[in-house]
């Protein structure tokens, strides 16, 4: 990613709403990039409710052709059932994995795994289509998801004639906030939230309306992709940029971009 060498967001605060655990890197880029940051972790990751269709799931891993993942969340729920339920590597070495994007492909290689596709755009619909082109008729694909996952990725699998088991990985929960903290995230000196999944965009309207603030925030918003984008507008939200890449990274080019070009202050 080319970006210039002096801070182009020095002087912007900037809302990260991610959950704690994903925070902290995207706010320290944001910082390199010269930005005051602003953290308002809404969610965090817990296990189902009833882990019991994801053990079961993961001890049978060496009878799927494919284990299919969308988040790093997923791989790591998915990992950890593979080691509570004692499955040696041997068996998950069989199995092909495929990555919806950069930063889920790294979760696997953390884990000791190496993924054998990664989607070019990085979004279901992509995903789906790259796996459909290498026939996938009779192939059974295992997909741990999160509780509210989108079921694109499910129905485009079974169109293409694969046989699909979806189990719950983990849960998004909502973490506790503080009136003030959302109170932030409208106020004129906050520049922008970066909202990184759909999810994200639902956790924020629920705090602000359990808190009894006015919504929709005013805040431009700047959004990893077009579906996030599109839950944000449903949601009344304005949507300033959308990353051209749907990545961290993506988004980061998307907002230093949008911050570098002439007159971008007044929104």
């Amino acid at each position: 990613m080319s970006r210039p060498s002096a801070a182009p967001l020095a002087g912007r605060r900037i809302a990260v709403l991610r959950g704690a655990g994903q925070a902290a890197l995207l706010a320290r880029e944001l910082e390199v990039l010269g930005a005051e940051v602003l953290l308002v972790p809404l969610w965090r990751t817990a296990p189902p409710a009833d882990p019991g269709a994801l053990h079961d799931a993961a001890a049978r891993v060496a009878a799927y052709d494919w284990v299919v993942f969308t988040s790093a969340n997923g791989v790591h729920a998915f990992f950890d059932a593979l080691s509570r339920t004692g499955v040696e590597e041997a068996a998950w070495r069989r199995v092909r994995f495929a990555a919806v994007g950069p930063g889920t492909a790294r979760a696997l290689e953390e884990r000791g795994a190496r993924p054998d596709l990664t989607a070019r755009e990085h979004r279901a619909e992509s995903l789906v289509e790259a796996m459909a082109a290498r026939g996938m008729a009779g192939q059974r694909v295992l997909f741990p998801r999160a509780h509210d996952a989108r079921d694109v990725l499910v129905k485009g699998l079974r169109a293409a004639k694969a046989a699909v088991d979806d189990v719950v990985a983990y849960r998004l929960l909502p973490e506790p906030t503080r009136k003030e903290q959302l109170l932030e995230l409208g106020a004129g000196d906050t520049d922008a939230l970066l909202l990184t999944s759909p999810s994200t965009v639902r956790f924020l309207k629920s705090a602000c309306q359990a808190h009894g603030l006015p919504w929709p925030i005013e805040t431009p918003c700047f959004c990893i992709g077009p579906v996030t984008a599109e839950e944000a507008r449903q949601h009344g939200l304005h949507v300033a940029a959308v990353a051209p890449r749907y990545t961290i990274s993506g988004l980061l080019d998307a907002l230093v971009s949008f911050f570098s070009a002439p007159g971008p202050a007044e929104v």
